[in-house]
């Protein structure tokens, strides 16, 4: 998160239906074997960044295999609301 903005580069499929909309993305994270995760949910508008400069900045502050090929828009999320969980690990009952 920067400057209070989630960005992320969407693929066109679902480009059309995030551009200037109200927007939920989730990301989380699951250890089968610690029984432990986190989940965290940001809804908030949605704007295509049309900057050449800050286009460059955003891809290049994610990993080249979080998507596939070279996108062709970036969309930014403002966070109206945050919410996430912390799932602690509990005993395994089959052991």
């Amino acid at each position: 998160m920067t400057s209070g903005r989630l960005e992320t580069i969407s693929k066109e499929d679902c480009y059309a239906g995030c551009r200037e909309a109200i927007v939920a993305f989730q990301v989380d994270d699951f250890d089968v074997e610690a029984r432990r995760g986190w989940s965290v949910l940001v809804v908030g508008p949605s704007n295509e960044v049309t900057q050449p400069d800050e286009i460059m900045r955003l891809r290049e502050r994610l990993d080249d295999g979080w998507v596939p090929g070279d996108p062709d828009h970036v969309l930014c999320i403002t966070p109206h609301r945050v919410s996430g969980r912390r799932m602690a690990g509990t005993p395994d009952p089959t052991v």
